[in-house]
């Protein structure tokens, strides 16, 4: 039930508005709210009612509202205020509160109107007016933006036609330019949805009106549907038929004498054709547009000077128009100029034939060809920018002050293992190592603050698969920039730059080393020499301690021989070797060394090893065979298969040897190619370091793999000989 100082008659129009309205009391409070606002804010009225006007606003704009508030209540008549409304599923709505006072004391009356949908349309259309701008404004028409009815955009041409500045016109209603008597006909067009032109009036600035020509399309833009309106002003045009009538009384000779009179300086050609497209006039219009006189073409058919290729469609054009009095339509089409070449033009036809002081086709002619190039530029740099974006082998980011994702390159599915499309709103620092997000979040903030606009930064980043990247980051602060409204980031993953810079790091370190050790081996050559020789002396007198000493010193001169092996660069033999030959020469040698266990190994040998060659140092190669075949033996223990295979791979062979036996564990895997890093008892660890250096030496590669399900495989890649 109401008070009374509310009206009584407030149901019947609370009930049904689709605004929310509302009376307060002199406190502010809500006495009175109709259903609108629980269907638009989600809060039911018993949560709403006697509670505080600004307890749901947004707290930047509770003064202002309060402050609006106020002035009515203190005697005001009405005040409106702009505010940010928060939902009870917290999204933000923009409303218009307008208060009023109703006379009765101690009560306010308030309206309240929703611009939600226009304030979020403003928004998204203000980031593509940059990029159509440009097009729009290298246009003759004018072109206007809307969507339902308010206007978003208009061009130059527009604003020009009107005399409204750009600012007047945005945001108001379409039926604001257009007198009463037409807004019947603009509603007609609009369901209609035709690409035809038809005529009604517009309204300039200083309040006068002029004919104009507009047609419209509906098009879905960005998930929206707008409708895009062209206007020409038909003035020129208008007062050249008003004129006709006026003489009609004239000989046809004055009657084109007054139309080159008015014709002479307009940027267009104006053309009267007969019922049969036979030319009876021609203006004098520009004359560099086609190049001909006045006379010229008097009498000759008007689609001889029509490109073949477009000749039909404007052919069908005209017979359409003829049987339409009154109306008009504008296509486009190539016109032969005097000099042979054609020129785009934009044909717009008026039929008149039932005017008596015509009687023909009115046709201006208009040459489309800047606007043509400007398209066809502003196509040409999309698609370049676009092409570049999409294959840059950086990936680039636009995300918000919060980190929330507002674009993602096509490169990030190869780069990162992301859909661009599925991951738009995720937090970047969801795949940003949890090490590094702290140095991202001071980034962002020294950015905002303006301390710097930009950074570079080394951060560790998560593919899809799990994996950690090292990547190297651009960031830019572009918030300030209306299209951009964000971070920009180039990222590029550095991860084998940064493993090729360790691996060439570890490379000089044992490089060094090499040199160091090598140079300490030489010089203990020739000790272990005198050693070894007093040893034997020890075994020939009967000295129990001589044979010891000797197995110690060969043991010893064998590492010295492995160093200086590991830290020579040596010279390589270039022959053509037969790999089947080398292999079998590799597994002799390395089966004698194995001693018995060898004899009881089976050997298997696989692929097709006709004919192929490498070019290398038999020596060598032998010698890296021979040590994957050993090792091979000795983890077997004579008991198991090593299988020697071989496969061509272009310009390459790979050459495998696979044993069936116990294998290493990761951690061993992982290092078995490092100097001095051995599993076996007697190993100097260089054996497998000394291999791997021969085939790079070579030109090739040397890798190892777990065998499945067990074992070990060895695979040496190198180059074929010529003509192999």
């Amino acid at each position: 039930m109401m008070d009374n100082d509310i009206p009584s008659e407030a149901p019947s129009y609370f009930i049904y508005a689709p605004d929310p309205l509302c009376f307060l009391d002199r406190e502010g409070n809500y006495r009175l709210l109709n259903p609108a606002w629980s269907q638009l804010t989600g809060y039911s009225e018993m949560e709403l009612l006697h509670h505080p006007l600004g307890e749901h606003l947004h707290p930047e704009d509770r003064d202002s509202v309060w402050k609006g508030f106020e002035e009515v209540r203190d005697g005001a008549p009405a005040s409106s205020v702009n505010a940010r409304y928060i939902t009870q599923d917290q999204t933000i709505l923009f409303f218009t509160y307008r208060f009023l006072a109703l006379g009765r004391p101690g009560t306010i009356f308030v309206v309240v109107q929703d611009l939600t949908l226009l304030k979020n349309a403003e928004r998204e259309l203000s980031e593509s007016r940059e990029r159509y701008k440009f097009l729009a404004d290298c246009a003759t028409e004018g072109i206007v933006l809307s969507e339902n009815g308010v206007i978003l955009e208009a061009n130059v041409a527009m604003t020009r036609m009107s005399g409204f500045f750009p600012e007047e016109i945005i945001g108001q209603n379409v039926m604001t330019f257009v007198p009463a008597q037409d807004h019947e006909k603009v509603r007609a067009g609009i369901l209609k949805d035709t690409d035809g032109f038809y005529e009604i009036l517009g309204v300039r600035r200083n309040g006068t009106t002029f004919p104009m020509e507009i047609a419209g399309r509906f098009m879905t833009y960005q998930g929206r549907r707008v409708r895009v309106t062209l206007l020409r002003d038909i003035s020129d045009k208008k007062k050249l038929v008003d004129l006709a009538r006026r003489e009609a009384d004239l000989h046809l000779r004055d009657q084109a004498n007054l139309f080159q009179a008015l014709t002479e300086n307009i940027l267009e050609v104006v053309v009267v054709v007969n019922p049969d497209a036979t030319i009876r006039y021609t203006g004098a219009g520009n004359p560099k547009l086609l190049g001909y006189g006045l006379k010229e073409n008097t009498g000759r058919s008007s689609f001889d000077l029509v490109h073949p290729d477009d000749l039909e469609g404007l052919k069908q054009a005209f017979q359409e128009l003829s049987k339409l009095p009154g109306a008009s339509r504008t296509t486009e089409a190539r016109v032969r100029h005097k000099d042979g070449s054609w020129r785009p033009m934009e044909i717009t036809g008026h039929n008149l034939f039932n005017e008596p002081a015509v009687h023909g086709m009115v046709m201006n002619l208009r040459d489309v060809s800047k606007r043509r190039k400007a398209e066809e530029r502003l196509l040409e740099s999309e698609r370049f920018h676009r092409a570049i974006l999409e294959n840059a082998l950086d990936v680039v980011i636009v995300h918000d002050a919060q980190g929330a994702v507002q674009y993602l390159s096509p490169s990030a599915e190869w780069v990162l293992g992301y859909k661009p499309e599925k991951n738009i709103g995720r937090s970047i620092f969801d795949e940003i190592h949890p090490d590094d997000a702290g140095l991202i979040m001071e980034t962002m903030k020294r950015m905002i603050s303006g301390e710097t606009s930009k950074m570079f930064l080394e951060i560790k980043a998560r593919h899809k698969n799990g994996r950690w990247l090292d990547v190297e980051l651009v960031t830019q602060n572009l918030l300030d920039d209306p299209a951009v409204n964000g971070f920009v980031v180039n990222l590029r993953d550095i991860t084998d730059r940064k493993r090729a810079e360790e691996r060439m790091l570890h490379v000089e370190r044992l490089a060094a080393i090499g040199q160091v050790t090598g140079a300490i081996a030489h010089e203990m050559r020739n000790p272990l020499a005198v050693i070894s020789a007093l040893s034997r002396e020890k075994v020939d007198t009967g000295d129990a301690d001589g044979a010891r000493l000797m197995a110690q010193t060969a043991k010893l001169t064998r590492l010295m021989d492995d160093i200086l092996e590991f830290s020579r660069r040596p010279i390589l033999k270039q022959d053509d070797l037969l790999v089947e030959v080398l292999l079998k020469a590799a597994l002799e040698s390395a089966g004698a060394q194995a001693g018995d266990g060898a004899a009881e190994t089976s050997v298997r040998w696989e692929g097709n090893w006709s004919g192929l060659k490498v070019r290398g140092d038999k020596d060598r190669l032998e010698q890296v065979f021979h040590n994957l075949l050993l090792n091979a033996f000795q983890a077997l223990g004579g008991k198991g298969t090593i299988t020697i295979s071989c496969r061509r791979e272009g310009a390459d062979v790979c050459l495998s040897i696979e044993d069936d036996g116990p294998g290493l564990g990761e951690k061993d895997l992982g290092r078995m190619f490092e100097p001095f890093y051995t599993t076996k008892k007697l190993g100097t660890g260089l054996g497998l370091a000394i291999s791997r250096k021969i085939v790079e030496d070579h030109g090739g590669g040397l890798k190892a793999f777990q065998g499945d399900p067990r074992g070990m495989v060895f695979t040496a890649k190198l180059p074929l000989a010529p003509g192999s």
